[in-house]
């Protein structure tokens, strides 16, 4: 900007402004590939997010389901102390009044005592898992205590339960679509590559704005001639990445498909322990009232009584064991056909459909 001032009460004014502008013209879709390698990257690393939140809810329900189990193996054991201590102030009547040997005493306060030294495990299971829920949870405290409440027994989720369609599967699993991600990007990548195998172009000049405007603008074309063979070998490097992804996708497809079929496997044979299980529990329970019975008539030995109530207690620890390793393999089923982050796919589907419509607007 510059002022002149005359002579007298005449004055003059003029004013310059100047700008050099630089355009790079896209011919052979150089800067539209990056772009898509950009938006593969970014949704890869939101479906890993997701992959990731999955996996951790995977645990929680872990360490839940081992401490709920502990638990009913605490009250399992402690149950059959109480059952044997009864027993035991029986058989001391019965020695008093002769109706019992020292021998069954004996008999009898060894297993009370061999029981009671079983319940410190229970107690130590229950205490790890719930500090391995706090740490998942990131409560060291009481939050913990709260959230999950006082027991009221093992989960059993319900048996009709249904994976869908197999090509579900690869809307539903972030891991592949993270991996599907990675192969766009990939793709996209050789693209960019290719574009610096052909000339650019590059439209540059100056614009000027003063009392006469003028624009002055150059073009340069560059053609890539002496770094020819690395711009080729780099093209050559990003298609050996995208057929390493592609081998990638591939295989996350063939793994997701494999881990639910073992998730089903397992849910079944899990089932089919838990009915068994509970049938068995039943007839130990009635075959315990019978020895006690029997026991008050003098027809069956202590030692009978006593291994139908390690019998009943060792059925009653399967049972709880077998619940758990159904809800367990449920949790798996669940992960592994993608449920449990709805939420997180409705927002990243629309943020790459958002990019997607940028992408379009652009080309």
């Amino acid at each position: 900007r510059s002022k002149t001032i005359g002579t007298g009460a005449s004055f003059a004014t003029t004013s310059t402004s100047q700008f050099t502008p630089s355009f790079v013209l896209d011919i052979f879709g150089g800067q539209a590939r990056t772009f898509e390698q950009a938006r593969g990257l970014l949704m890869a690393a939101v479906y890993d997010k997701a992959a990731a939140r999955l996996a951790m809810q995977l645990s929680v329900a872990s360490s839940y389901l081992d401490m709920r189990y502990f638990e009913k193996a605490l009250a399992v054991q402690q149950r059959s102390v109480a059952n044997k201590e009864e027993l035991v102030r029986n058989i001391r009547v019965r020695r008093r009044s002769g109706d019992a040997t020292d021998v069954e005493l004996r008999r009898a306060e060894a297993e009370l005592e061999g029981t009671r030294a079983q319940l410190p495990v229970y107690i130590a299971g229950q205490r790890v898992a719930r500090l391995s829920l706090a740490a998942l949870l990131g409560d060291q405290g009481k939050g913990v205590d709260k959230l999950i409440g006082k027991s009221k027994g093992q989960p059993i989720p319900k048996t009709n339960f249904s994976t869908g369609f197999p090509a579900e599967l690869l809307r539903n699993r972030p891991d592949i679509r993270a991996a599907e991600a990675r192969l766009a990007a990939a793709t996209a990548a050789i693209g960019v590559q290719e574009a610096q195998l052909f000339p650019s172009l590059t439209i540059g000049g100056t614009v000027t704005a003063a009392t006469v405007d003028s624009i002055a603008l150059t073009g340069d074309i560059i053609f890539p001639i002496l770094d020819a063979p690395g711009r080729i070998a780099r093209r050559d490097a990003a298609r050996a990445r995208a057929m390493e992804a592609e081998a990638l996708w591939r295989k996350s497809v063939v793994d997701a498909a494999q881990e639910v079929q073992i998730a089903l496997v397992r849910l079944a044979q899990a089932d089919g322990e838990v009915s068994a299980y509970r049938r068995t529990v039943a007839s130990y329970r009635e075959t315990r009232r019978l020895s006690l019975e029997a026991f008050e008539l003098n027809a069956v030995t202590i030692i009978d009584v006593l291994d139908t109530e390690d019998n009943l207690s060792a059925a009653q620890l399967n049972l709880a064991a077998a619940c758990r390793d159904y809800a367990q393999s449920w949790a798996e089923l669940n992960v592994g056909i993608g449920q449990g982050w709805f939420d997180e796919r409705l927002a990243a589907e629309a943020r790459e459909a958002k990019a997607q419509t940028r992408a379009d607007v652009d080309g």
